[in-house]
């Protein structure tokens, strides 16, 4: 892991813990930076980050290019207000418009694995998920390379 605060990649959250940080920032068009906006949403809740332990679970992060129609100056500049922005920038502030949903059942979900070689003490739970799918329009004016 590059740094600690990193939270990008895979994040599963309760939905209590996501309302209560207020969902990801709306101000980040293209990649890079709204993770960790969303650890800075965490930690000012006093929500702990925790990671699975490394024998169970790993990742590797892809190299993923800069995106040039948001630059990293301005993405920087956003991520140090994030904190004081949190309760005014989210899902309380999100405008979208409804494409497509549908319910899919899965059927089986692991958790609480102990002993991988053994999968001992496995509880397996049962999920039902919504999809959505959403069209939040184009970035901002303002935010706009040609603007910049």
């Amino acid at each position: 892991m590059p740094y600690i605060e990193l939270v990008g990649g895979i994040l599963s959250l309760p939905i209590k813990v996501y309302l209560r940080a207020n969902g990801f920032s709306n101000l980040y068009w293209g990649w890079g930076a709204e993770d960790d906006d969303m650890y800075e949403r965490l930690t000012a809740n006093g929500i702990p980050v925790t990671r699975p332990d490394p024998k169970v679970s790993m990742f590797k992060m892809l190299r993923h290019p800069q995106s040039p129609s948001f630059p990293l100056r301005l993405r920087s500049q956003i991520l140090a207000l994030g904190e004081a922005r949190y309760r005014l920038d989210g899902l309380n502030s999100l405008n979208y418009t409804l494409v497509d949903q549908h319910v899919k059942f899965y059927p089986r979900f692991d958790e609480n694995v102990a002993n991988v070689s053994t999968w001992s003490n496995r509880t397996t739970v049962q999920h039902w998920l919504v999809h959505l799918k959403i069209d939040v329009g184009q970035a901002p004016s303002w935010l706009r390379l040609s603007n910049l």
